[in-house]
């Protein structure tokens, strides 16, 4: 995968808003200017020993959750900058580096992967677990867990919503990249692991056609309904002597009754 044009996690540039203590004493600022700073606001934190000016994200035309998008990216920068060797982004984490959308992000922690230690403390978590080489990928010189191992791993912890979610985003990804992948391997590399339940719940629903979260979020709400037909994603309609693709264009008005859209069978679910 390739990360995004814009957002380097190794490399800092010469406009970068994250500012690290290491680089501030190398410069000459004491630890008292940066605890002044920190309480006249001039500076915020975001990792220990990361800061970044107020008005980073404060923009008014930001809304917010971009503006909790923006300063978790600071703090997944800060953490690959400051943190320990043999520890790889994952979870939540690795996903705002792939970029793919999540239902219910949890953008206050960091979470790595390392094979030798577990542990949790304040914004930040350390997930013990054996990955295969197969399973990273490197972003700018950052190494991270797959997209798909990362949705995986995330549907085993979630719930059904945010689990169906997680895998139709990275479905439809790793199409519009072009970059297929089969994820039964890596469902049955993790048989054995907590949540395996869920994650098999969910994967007759997914999808590689769901274009967004809403979309995601609105076949679960029909299937939890359990009497209403699961619709086909991104169908043909047909207006008039014309086929469209539903969602990509505004169909005239009135025109509804002209649309032919087949609904399927609701598949069924187990755990």
């Amino acid at each position: 995968m390739s990360a995004s044009d814009d957002f380097d996690y190794r490399t800092p540039a010469s406009d970068d808003p994250l500012l690290l203590r290491r680089n501030l004493l190398r410069q000459g600022t004491s630890d008292a200017e940066i605890r002044r700073e920190l309480r006249d606001g001039s500076i915020g934190r975001v990792w220990w020993g990361g800061y970044t000016a107020p008005d980073t994200t404060s923009d008014d035309d930001v809304d917010d959750h971009t503006r909790r998008d923006e300063r978790y990216r600071l703090m997944i920068r800060a953490a690959v900058r400051v943190g320990g060797p043999r520890r790889y982004l994952s979870q939540q984490s690795a996903a705002t580096v792939l970029d793919i959308p999540l239902l219910h992000k949890d953008t206050t922690t960091v979470h790595v992967t390392s094979e030798r230690v577990g542990r949790a403390s304040r914004g930040l978590v350390i997930h013990q677990a054996r990955v295969p080489d197969s399973d990273f990928v490197e972003i700018d010189g950052v190494t991270v867990t797959s997209i798909g191992r990362t949705v995986c791993v995330l549907a085993r912890s979630g719930t059904f919503r945010e689990a169906v979610c997680a895998l139709d985003s990275d479905l439809f990804q790793a199409r519009i990249r072009k970059q297929p992948f089969e994820v039964m391997p890596i469902v049955d590399a993790m048989r054995r692991r907590h949540g395996i339940a869920m994650l098999r719940t969910a994967l007759p629903l997914t999808s590689d056609q769901s274009e967004s979260i809403g979309e995601s979020v609105s076949k679960c709400v029909i299937v939890e309904a359990g009497s209403i037909p699961v619709p086909e994603r991104q169908p043909e309609v047909v207006v008039g002597r014309r086929k469209e693709k539903w969602g990509k264009k505004t169909l005239p008005p009135l025109s509804v009754e002209t649309n032919r859209i087949r609904p399927t069978r609701p598949p069924t679910v187990s755990g």
